[in-house]
């Protein structure tokens, strides 16, 4: 019987999955990845993944938002935050400086529009609006 927790496990490996099915077979490589997060994407996290867990999903960085970050342009980041207008402006900082391979956005909560609008300037300032994809689990996708 699948559970509530099991269900919450499988929607963040799928996240970390650069939102794709995740499977477990040793066959297939994962992408690795960084992780950045808010306190609140954490509290989501920490009870239902453990360090293991995530290297296993193929993080292998994990951060808080607010902490210093440096400039990884070869590694996708994922984003699991709050929408809330200073962690997006965090997140149009990292655009803007184009420090990662590509970005894929998870809102906790949906995105309001105007914040959703200065995310789509910030991509047009960091020149990263060669692909944009956006799914049905508030995820947004943008890449060099």
């Amino acid at each position: 019987m699948e559970t509530l927790r099991s269900r919450q496990t499988a929607a963040l490996k799928q996240l970390l999955n650069l939102n794709q099915p995740f499977t477990q077979s040793l066959a297939v490589e994962p992408t690795w990845k960084l992780l950045i997060f808010d306190g609140y994407g954490q509290d989501i996290i920490s009870p239902l993944l453990n360090v293991k867990q995530l290297r296993e999903a193929g993080v292998t960085l994990h951060m808080h938002l607010n902490s210093q970050r440096e400039t990884l342009p070869d590694v996708p980041a994922v984003y699991f935050v709050s929408p809330t207008e200073s962690n997006i402006q965090i997140i149009c900082n990292d655009l803007r400086k184009s420090m990662y391979d590509s970005y894929y956005f998870n809102m906790i909560y949906p995105l309001p529009r105007p914040l959703l609008e200065d995310l789509a300037l910030s991509a047009v300032e960091g020149e990263l609006c060669n692909k944009y994809k956006r799914s049905l689990i508030n995820s947004w996708r943008l890449s060099r």
